[in-house]
């Protein structure tokens, strides 16, 4: 079986990459903080299993448990992923007007929960003897400053460069050892990050008017379509291994 770890799979784009993984014989391992029974029973027919896990990542000292958890449920695997979806806008605003535990929870949904997650996936899949991959989901953002974005932009930021560390570790390591890795921008996406983006107030986010600009001219990419490119590159045979990357370059 082929067993793919998907954060944030509840909504938006993770729940589009579900529905594009859900084929053949992947058992798809969902976790995200909100209710996946519709999105299960949606799926349950076109895949090997899917498993549900209502969990919070902003709980970072229990993720080890969690993951644990997933890799127990694994055996004689043909392919493991892992893909950093999960990830959270807010707090948005100025240093300074920010609510402080609102910004520490963002970090840590962000940055500091993949970087576990990373850790525990090559820990634990370390005695599998198959293809490994892991796909951190990026942003734009982690590369350009936006006003008012100061969570967001360090933790993408952060992932990216996490994504590097990771991959020069592995080259290390025998081609049949290693996890290979990616970090991937996926674009402006039409989800209900977007829809925030729109409602923030011009005091908090100067350039809210260009992306309500993006929504009107209808710039934004539809989520499915998205996820399905998402799992082409995914599953290249000439994986684009320790990059990263913009999809819309791609």
């Amino acid at each position: 079986m082929k067993h793919m770890i998907i954060t944030g799979a509840s909504r938006g784009l993770g729940q589009a990459l579900v529905k594009a993984l859900a084929y053949g014989n992947f058992v798809l391992h969902c976790i995200a903080r909100t209710d996946m029974g519709p999105l299960a029973a949606s799926v349950k027919g076109r895949v090997g299993d899917i498993r549900t896990h209502s969990y919070d990542l902003t709980r970072c000292e229990e993720i080890t448990d969690l993951m644990e958890t997933i890799f127990s449920e694994i055996e004689e695997p043909e392919f493991i992923g892992l893909i950093n979806n999960a990830a959270a806008l807010t707090p948005v605003g100025p240093f300074g007007k920010i609510d402080s535990k609102k910004l520490s929870e963002a970090v840590s949904l962000n940055l500091s929960a993949p970087l576990i997650l990373m850790n525990e996936f090559v820990r634990l899949s370390s005695s599998f003897l198959c293809d490994k991959r892991i796909l951190n989901i990026s942003s734009g953002a982690g590369k350009h400053p936006y006003y008012g974005w100061s969570a967001y932009c360090s933790s993408k930021a952060g992932l990216d460069m996490a994504t590097r560390v990771f991959a020069e570790e592995q080259k290390e390591k025998k081609e049949k050892d290693r996890v290979k890795i990616l970090s991937l921008s996926p674009g402006i996406v039409d989800t209900d990050m977007q829809k925030l983006i729109r409602k923030q107030p011009r005091e908090n986010f100067i350039y809210v008017g260009k992306f309500i600009e993006f929504h009107k001219s209808g710039a934004l990419q539809d989520p499915d379509m998205v996820a399905e490119k998402i799992k082409e590159i995914l599953f290249l045979d000439f994986f684009p291994d320790g990059e990263i990357l913009d999809i819309r370059e791609l």
